[in-house]
């Protein structure tokens, strides 16, 4: 059976799709060319060349040359001229020829949203809202208590609601047969 995984959430993914597209301009994986839209603005529009397609956005060059994107601005130009969103899918195809390791870099990449989705689910619980694991160190140890006893306990904390959670899980896939 296969296992099901939530779809990821566009923010993780793009910024996913951003530091790939970074890092390949940077090793100098896919040629590119770079304008500004005026001669003292640090904005500029790139269009990078991929094996099938072409990719355009903006960005600025920062220190050590590296090339800083717009999360949002990155776009497939298709055939027709026509502009959509950039897919790890279609990045993938254009960096790495061969199926078999084309599917490891997006099985690794949809490994990286999904760490990433998990990392930002529990930095949530940890900071926000009234029943946060931090809201709770105050209340708990208050001002003037060192703070490796506060990290020791919200560690703690934090690994309880993880076992929870897991465990909690796992009784649901137990209950729902999908185990």
């Amino acid at each position: 059976m296969q296992k099901l995984h939530p779809l990821p959430s566009k923010k993780v993914e793009r910024r996913v799709i951003r530091q790939l597209l970074e890092a390949v301009l940077y090793e100098g994986l896919m040629d590119y060319e770079k304008t500004a839209h005026q001669p003292e603005e640090p904005l500029l529009s790139f269009t990078i060349f991929g094996n099938q397609r072409t990719y355009c956005c903006e960005g600025r060059v920062a220190a050590f040359d590296r090339v800083r994107l717009k999360e949002d601005s990155i776009l497939s130009v298709q055939s027709d001229g026509s502009r959509t969103s950039t897919s790890i899918e279609e990045l993938a195809e254009d960096l790495v020829p061969d199926p078999e390791n084309r599917n490891r870099l997006i099985y690794e990449l949809q490994q990286t949203i999904q760490l990433s989705e998990w990392n930002e689910k529990i930095s949530c619980r940890l900071f926000q809202g009234e029943h946060s694991v931090m809201r709770s160190w105050s209340l708990k140890f208050g001002k003037g208590i060192p703070i490796i006893l506060v990290l020791r306990q919200g560690l703690d904390s934090l690994l309880k609601t993880i076992l929870h959670s897991v465990r909690k899980q796992a009784n649901l896939l137990h209950c729902n047969g999908l185990q």
